[in-house]
């Protein structure tokens, strides 16, 4: 007779289950905590929960919705195939080798719906905010501060009020070639 384990493939501790693999394994725990931190999402607008359509309601604009949510669904997919490699091939994969993963892989569905260029890769793996944002300024044709034969510079602003009460603000800016790659 063969005897399966029901254990969480990741922390061995409880029972494995769709609520437990997804939302309440520590390890897992550690990923959506990085995850958030990628995005510059509080963690504690979840409060802890398991709700797939609250996480995907968290970010609003329409820009910044598809890449979220495509950010998410990449998360999902990314815990689950980690979970396979544990299981079936004994390979244990590191929190940042999941967040790695999950940038490229929705930044390359991203890029393949047109919703990201490959010139914004590598602001996409810092500010995916600030590469949606600039993407769909270059998309509309406008926002932008300057323009000569070969560069354009963009420039954004943006501020919060946090949990606590206190202020947050920012500035930044950009600049690209007229393909739209980043040039700084």
């Amino acid at each position: 007779t063969c005897v399966l384990d029901s254990s969480c493939s990741f922390c061995a501790k409880e029972d494995e289950n769709g609520e437990h693999l997804f939302w309440n394994c520590h390890t897992v725990k550690t990923i959506w905590s990085a995850f958030f931190d990628w995005w510059n999402i509080s963690r504690s607008v979840t409060q802890g929960s398991g709700n797939f359509f609250q996480i995907i309601r968290l970010v609003k604009g329409t820009e910044l919705k598809i890449a979220w949510s495509t950010s998410v669904i990449a998360l999902f997919w990314t815990i689950w195939l980690a979970r396979n490699e544990l299981v079936y091939r004994i390979t244990k994969w590191e929190v940042d080798q999941v967040i790695w993963l999950v940038k490229i892989r929705a930044f390359k569905w991203l890029q393949a719906a047109n919703k990201l260029n490959m010139g914004l890769e590598n602001l996409w793996q810092v500010n995916p905010r600030g590469a949606c944002l600039l993407f769909n300024k270059k998309h509309r044709r406008m926002d932008y501060i300057w323009c000569n034969s070969t560069v354009k510079g963009f420039s954004d602003g943006s501020w919060k009020i946090t949990n606590d009460g206190s202020k947050r603000s920012g500035i930044g800016g950009c600049i690209t070639d007229l393909e739209g790659n980043l040039v700084y």
